[in-house]
């Protein structure tokens, strides 16, 4: 088991939460701190998780196991270069959102511009986001009798890094250095993780790599998904957390 991959999924737990926060405060920004503001990106947040885990599992089950650990590489950084992408694409949609506001007095335009421009927005990261478990237990579970074990092992360094990453944006990084200072050090975060699974799948690692079609000894597909959805439980309960806050 690489220390170095551990490693990597600590910091793509710490990363997520932290980017879970400033796209939490940074929506708030424009689409107000209603409680039905903060439930439309927690939505979009938790419904991009459960998506892309279960998607990320079924495709896990076709790599190599070599092959989903560069996967998952690229998915990190794929949330990276995202997360430069949302503050762009949220100025371009603030003349949508005003005309809404002004608009939808007292209609459901407004409130259906808001959840639109939530999922726009969150959906896709946070997909990419929850693909990478299914990525990262397939490298890590490969020929091991014990897949209940590496998979408590890497939910709790995933939900401890999530912890982490909660703690330090709220009470210390964005009063610190702002929101994009934190984003910045969630992007940090995502591409360590990705320079180490990336160095892990080179070192010849994969001992399954020869058999491209093999999955895991657990070979229901729903089960995959059902530990998929499972290991996004903490991270789910502190997002709820947070939108009570608002």
């Amino acid at each position: 088991m690489s220390r170095l991959f551990l490693l990597a999924y600590t910091s793509s737990g710490l990363a997520g939460l932290i980017y879970q926060v400033c796209w939490t405060r940074l929506l708030t920004l424009y689409i107000g701190h209603t409680t039905a503001a903060a439930s439309a990106v927690v939505a979009a947040f938790l419904g991009g998780l459960a998506v892309g885990a279960a998607a990320g599992g079924t495709f896990a089950m076709r790599l190599s196991p070599r092959r989903s650990l560069q996967t998952y590489a690229a998915l990190e950084v794929a949330v990276a270069a995202i997360a430069l992408i949302v503050p762009i694409a949220l100025g371009a949609l603030t003349p949508v959102l005003q005309w809404a506001y002004a608009e939808s007095s007292p209609g459901a335009l407004f409130p259906a511009v808001r959840l639109a421009s939530c999922l726009l927005l969150v959906f896709i990261p946070a997909a990419a986001l929850g693909a990478t478990f299914p990525m990262a237990i397939r490298w890590l579970a490969r020929g091991s009798d014990h897949q209940a074990q590496v998979g408590g092992l890497l939910y709790a360094l995933n939900t401890t890094g999530a912890a982490v990453g909660a703690l330090a944006a709220g009470f210390v990084l964005i009063p610190r250095v702002g929101l994009s200072g934190t984003t910045r050090v969630a992007m940090a975060a995502s591409v360590l993780a990705a320079v180490c699974a990336w160095v892990v799948s080179r070192q010849g690692r994969d001992q399954g790599s020869g058999n491209r079609d093999q999955p895991p000894k657990n070979k229901d597909p729903r089960g995959w998904r059902c530990w998929c959805l499972g290991s996004q439980v903490s991270p789910h309960s502190c997002t709820r957390s947070r939108g009570r806050a608002f």
